[in-house]
């Protein structure tokens, strides 16, 4: 009766699988700011200029899941989702021909 008890304790630990884990808490969003798009002389895309020399966009590249977000070049800040994840920054625009040109992205510190 001992070993049978003792073997019923066991089995109640591990078998069952014990305690539930304890669940991930949910991300904490990450503000991101800055002053400026670093671009102070270009003019922003409007229906006026159409996609001639201009800027148009902030790109936010999310590098630990490598997914990116645009928002526009007039926005200066950002709400990113994660504050576990690692993110970097860049301007988009048009050259005067239309062709589509963006900085290098710059890391978010």
């Amino acid at each position: 009766m001992k070993k049978l008890s003792a073997l019923l304790f066991l089995l109640v630990i591990v078998g069952c699988g014990g305690s539930p884990g304890t669940p991930n808490p949910p991300p904490v969003p990450l503000p991101i700011a800055w002053t400026s798009d670093g671009n102070p002389g270009v003019p922003v895309c409007t229906a006026t200029t159409g996609n001639l020399n201009c800027k148009s966009t902030i790109d936010i590249l999310d590098t630990t899941s490598n997914t990116s977000v645009s928002i526009p070049v007039t926005s200066m800040s950002y709400s990113a989702p994660d504050d576990t994840h690692h993110y970097s920054i860049r301007t988009s625009g048009y050259d005067g021909n239309g062709n589509p040109l963006h900085s290098v992205y710059y890391v978010v510190n």
